[in-house]
């Protein structure tokens, strides 16, 4: 009796829902909580508005080194101008500031580092502006005050999205040091727009892109929540991207993220990253000439077939493993019955592992492996 799949898969075929576009998908997630982040923004803004308007700041402040913030009250009267040059402005001093080495407690205070922040997640910024902010931000990241951290990496975030000239301005600022180092940072809030940033950069060339992947990689080979930071950062769906297209050099870096991420996740978590269309470029990697890549794909196959199946003891997609189907469609199956004469015996049995339990019916079909 073949072990190969019957006529059945044309009609199989079209019982699971195909991915939508990966990439509009991830687009429309980001304007979502963009949205969201804006609504709450201005909430926050109104409250401080009330608490430290800019017709009442008081004197200048002055620190401990005796550094007089002068135009403090221009500042803040200009973080809350609608007119982008005058938003412009405020940037450039509030960078000068910076490089000078006075201190922004009291601008923090005053409300103007949150305000700038949503003018630039509101405005489509050009390049040039771009690069005057970028500077700003990059100290911003570096403070401990984690209202203002948020506001920073969400900034950066925004700014690294679209062209590659704006990943490279984003890379040449060097904030990419310091947001890895932020992955490490307890508070979640912190964590996703550092994660969504460096996803971002993933998307930009070859260069920009393939040591982004290994940290993402390591991150994705934590535990569940960490797995979890980098499906909600909207990575998933670039690094399934670069797994299919990118040049192998980068391609093995985004397929270490997305093994480890299968490794190490939930039922759930493996079920989205399924609907992210991860499959079939892992099926693609099992003829890849390495068996160090063929053992790591179907390890990661096995795990998604173990969901299938678990779905199908629940009684979901009319108790038939519906992953099992689309690993057939993807010509999985061939590749790993082929895996079955390979040289290399640790190859040879974890093909005839994944055979017997997932696609042999009867007795007669698993003799043929012994």
């Amino acid at each position: 009796m073949s072990l190969r799949p019957t006529t059945r898969a044309e009609a199989r075929r079209k019982s699971y829902k195909v991915a939508v576009d990966a990439e509009e998908a991830r687009w429309r997630r980001e304007d979502v909580l963009v949205e969201i982040r804006k609504s709450k923004r201005e909430e926050n803004l109104t409250k401080k508005r009330c608490e430290a308007g800019p017709h009442h700041l008081g004197p200048p402040p002055t620190d401990a080194c005796g550094m007089k913030i002068d135009n403090l009250s221009e500042m803040a009267e200009g973080a809350y101008s609608e007119d982008p040059a005058v938003h412009s402005s405020v940037i450039t001093q509030f960078r000068r500031l910076l490089s000078d080495g006075a201190p922004i407690e009291e601008v923090i205070k005053a409300g103007i580092v949150p305000r700038v922040v949503e003018f630039i997640l509101r405005h489509e910024a050009p390049l040039p502006q771009i690069k005057t902010a970028l500077p700003v931000l990059q100290q911003l990241i570096h403070l401990n005050d984690e209202e203002v951290l948020v506001d920073a990496c969400w900034a950066i975030s925004e700014l690294s999205r679209g062209s590659k000239d704006r990943i490279q301005a984003v890379i040449e600022a060097g904030v990419c040091p310091k947001l890895v180092e932020l992955l490490s940072h307890p508070s979640q809030k912190v964590l996703v727009p550092a994660l969504r940033t460096l996803g971002n950069i993933v998307t930009g060339n070859d260069v920009q892109t393939q040591e982004v992947c290994g940290v993402i990689s390591n991150i994705a080979a934590g535990n569940s929540n960490q797995i979890q930071a980098v499906i909600d950062a909207n990575i998933v769906s670039p690094l399934v991207q670069l797994l299919q297209h990118a040049e192998f050099s980068v391609k093995k870096e985004a397929f270490w993220a997305i093994s480890n991420a299968i490794h190490g996740g939930s039922n759930c978590q493996i079920q989205f990253l399924v609907s992210q269309g991860c499959v079939e470029p892992l099926c693609d990697l099992l003829a890849y000439p390495a068996p160090s890549i063929n053992a790591v794909c179907m390890e990661c196959l096995d795990k998604i077939l173990e969901v299938g199946e678990a779905n199908k003891h629940l009684g979901v997609n009319a108790g038939r493993n519906l992953y099992a189907q689309m690993i057939c469609d993807c010509d999985g199956f061939n590749k790993i019955e082929s895996l079955v004469a390979h040289d290399n015996v640790v190859i040879y049995k974890m093909a005839v592992n994944i055979l017997k339990r997932f696609w042999v019916d009867d007795e007669e079909d698993m003799q043929d492996f012994d």
